[in-house]
Formats: structure tokens, C-alpha cells, sequence
């Protein structure tokens, strides 16, 4: 297991350590995050434990959470970036549905840039990592290090074909288009797991498309999954240009975006829906 990888996975088991000790309920609120909405525990819990990993290992980093925005970690100056989704499926944790994450991934000048990444479903124990042009990884419920095996997309098969793809008030009216194509449909309120289950071929693709910017994806949302996505032969476009995905490293931008494990997913999307439409 590369280095920073290992950082990674030992800042992911701290944070599920974290939360396995907190006693308080997961949804108290302890202050209003950076993009003003409020920080639940588990997500300051979740933080405070990745920077604690961070800071013990004597590293420095600018780091990018939903949480807390722009941190800085250690005492040298740098360009890398450490980018973290603390507890990502918040809503599912503080309400008792068992689907929630840590997301952690480092990067340089924006999404593209994101070298390693690491994602923990912290409720079962399943680990997602890759390194950029190191292929993606993949470490079962149960599992250690010695027991981790690649990821590998599904060949896309239109009668058996499964999407991830959030339904709920904010929606576009598009995403119900696209959500009556496949065959079935899912929703569990984890960008950064469902993009994972694309990556070891779970599930063809992951679809979010909102109307109002502020319910869209940020670069903290999916980091870490994009990549490990990518690296199992994957990819991840931008829904308003239909070409790869980028985002800059700050929680200003949002984009709609769909990740598929078969870019002929998206030419079966396209085709049916996007180009139909215009």
C-alpha cells in the first residue's frame, strides 16, 4: 500500500474510532459549517479526527472541508491540498440509515489534480482507494490491507442496467428523463459510496442533477471518489457540457455531474434523453 495511502486509511479507521466513542446524539448541533448550514457532531467529531491523524504524522497541508472550509494543517507551506468530506451522508447518519462515508483525498490546483484518494463506508467497513496511474482498489467488509483487490467497472448491459440517481424536491426535471431509462433505479444519499459502487461495477452510473446551484456538487463531495472512479476505468462528466469533469479546489463551485463505469452509458443517455430534448 503506497504511503499516503496508508495516512489516508489510518485517518478513515480513526474517524469510524471517533464516532464508535461518541455517546452524544449524531445530529447535535455544535456550529454552523462554511457554507453556513449547521455542523451536526458526527461531521465535527469526524474532522477533528482526521486532522488529528494528519498532525500526528507531521504533515502540512491546506485542507478543504465541508465542515470547517479551508484549514490549514502543519507548519511548512505547501501546495498540496488535502480535501475531506468528514461524514459524507450526514442526513443518513443523524436519522439511523446505515450508508454514510469518510471522504479523503489529496490534490494539486484543482480536481483533476487529486493524486491519491480514500473513501470508508463507515458503516460496514468497505474501503475504496486509488493512486493516479496506480490503478483503483478495493478492500471487502472485514478485510485488511493483505486482502485488498482492484476495482473494475461492469461492461454495460442495457436490460440488467442499474442507476444511482437522486430523485428527491431539488431535482431537474431531466433527472426523472434520464430515471425512467434503466432498468432500476437507486438513491442512498452518498455521493462518494454510490460512485464507488460504479467503480467495482455495483451499479452503471451515478446520476446528480439539481436545479438550484446550491443543492449541486462540490469538489468535497466527490474528490476522492472521481478518481478511484477513473482509475477502474471509469469517468465523470460535467451534465451542462457533457465532457469530463473539473472543479476548482474551493466550495464555491457546483456542477451536476454523472459517473458512469462504460462511457457507452452516456451515449445510451445522450441519445435518449440529452439530445432528444433539444
Amino acid at each position: 500500500m503506497d504511503d499516503m495511502i496508508e495516512v489516508l486509511y489510518n485517518a478513515a479507521l480513526e474517524v469510524e474510532k471517533a464516532l464508535g466513542n461518541l455517546k452524544e446524539p449524531f445530529g447535535m448541533k455544535v456550529a454552523d459549517g462554511a457554507d453556513g448550514t449547521p455542523t451536526a457532531i458526527v461531521d465535527k467529531v469526524a474532522e477533528d479526527a482526521i486532522i488529528r491523524v494528519m498532525e500526528e504524522n507531521l504533515l502540512s497541508y491546506k485542507m478543504l472541508s465541508e465542515e470547517g472550509g479551508f484549514i490549514r494543517i502543519g507548519k511548512e507551506e505547501t501546495d498540496k491540498w488535502l480535501i475531506v468530506d468528514p461524514i459524507d451522508g450526514s442526513f443518513n447518519a443523524i436519522h439511523g440509515f446505515p450508508y454514510f462515508s469518510v471522504s479523503l483525498a489529496i490534490a494539486e490546483n484543482d480536481l483533476q489534480g487529486v493524486t491519491h484518494a480514500l473513501v470508508r463506508n463507515l458503516v460496514n467497513g468497505e474501503v475504496y482507494y486509488a493512486v493516479k496511474g496506480k490503478g483503483a482498489y478495493f478492500i471487502p467488509s472485514g478485510g485488511t490491507c493483505d486482502s485488498e483487490m482492484p476495482t473494475g467497472v461492469k461492461k454495460f448491459d442495457p436490460p440488467m442496467s442499474l442507476f444511482f440517481a437522486y430523485l428527491g424536491n431539488h431535482a431537474s426535471r431531466r433527472s426523472f428523463d434520464i430515471a425512467r431509462i434503466p432498468r432500476r433505479i437507486r438513491s442512498f444519499g452518498s455521493a462518494s459510496l454510490e460512485m464507488c459502487e460504479v467503480a467495482v461495477g455495483r451499479a452503471d452510473a451515478y446520476l446528480l442533477e439539481c436545479d438550484p446551484p446550491t443543492s449541486r456538487i462540490r469538489v468535497v463531495d466527490i474528490a476522492a471518489s472521481q478518481l478511484i472512479l477513473k482509475e477502474a476505468g471509469g469517468e465523470v462528466f460535467d451534465m451542462e457540457t457533457l465532457e469530463p469533469l473539473n472543479l476548482p479546489l474551493n466550495l464555491d463551485v457546483r456542477k451536476n455531474v454523472m459517473a458512469v463505469g462504460d462511457r457507452k452509458v452516456m451515449e445510451w443517455v445522450r441519445d435518449r434523453v440529452l439530445e432528444a430534448k433539444e
